[in-house]
């Protein structure tokens, strides 16, 4: 398993911080240090860390959301007490629409 950047990063500054983390996250994976999943949230989100065991970065597949087919948590399918069916939440929403606004606390 190896991390890549973005071919299209170039050398701005984000470019050159993006490809100075994935090397970080390489790293990481190289000494043995396996992403992990998350304990908290309903999909799967996973911590990346450095070669020193220091979590870096969050990797959050959108496939893995809640009742999507390889959610991690078995939330594959909504239940009748689904918290995910109150009004609070749209219907027929895609399962990557809340990706954008999650953030990690480490």
């Amino acid at each position: 398993f190896e991390c890549r950047a973005n071919s299209h990063s170039g050398d701005s500054a984000v470019g050159i911080a993006a490809r100075a983390l994935v090397e970080r996250i390489n790293d990481g994976l190289r000494a043995g240090h396996a992403p992990r999943l998350a304990e908290e949230g309903s999909g799967g989100a996973y911590l990346l860390s450095d070669g020193k065991g220091r979590v870096v970065a969050v990797f959050k597949p959108s496939d893995e959301e809640p009742y999507t087919p390889n959610n991690p948590r078995g939330l594959s399918s909504p239940s009748p007490r689904s918290p995910f069916l109150l009004p609070m939440f749209r219907g027929g929403a895609p399962a990557t629409a809340a990706a954008g606004r999650t953030r990690a606390r480490t």
